[in-house]
Parts: structure tokens; sequence; C-alpha cells
């Protein structure tokens, strides 16, 4: 997804995060995302746990890719 956000955009950097999970709070472990960032060298993507108060997750998890 970021590789075809950087390329349908013509941009330096693309950007992709999800799929977002549902949540779970019977869960014994969480969930997990993932975030991708293409530039024209490659891609990378990491995996983060999908943790928070259920109004804030995708708000948190925007933010945590920004970083």
């Amino acid at each position: 997804m970021a590789q075809n956000c950087r390329g349908r955009f013509n941009a330096d950097l693309g950007l992709a995060i999800g799929p977002f999970p549902d949540l779970d709070p019977a869960a014994t472990t969480p969930e997990r995302f993932h975030v991708a960032l293409a530039t024209r060298h490659g891609t990378r993507s990491k995996s983060y746990a999908f943790v928070g108060h259920p109004a804030l997750l995708r708000l948190l998890s925007a933010k945590r890719a920004l970083n």
C-alpha cells in the first residue's frame, strides 16, 4: 500500500497503516497493526500492538506511524 501510494501521487514518500484489528478486551495478547514507509530506496515496515482506549486507537495509530 505504501509503494502504491507513493507511485500514485508521484510523491517522495508513501505511508500506509493497517489493517486495524477488532478490539477484543478479553484477548490475552493485543492484536497488532502494521505501518509501512516507502521511499525511493525501498520499503520498511514495522508492527505495533493495538492497545489503548477504543475511542483513541486510530488516532494513536496514526501518531505512531508519523513518529
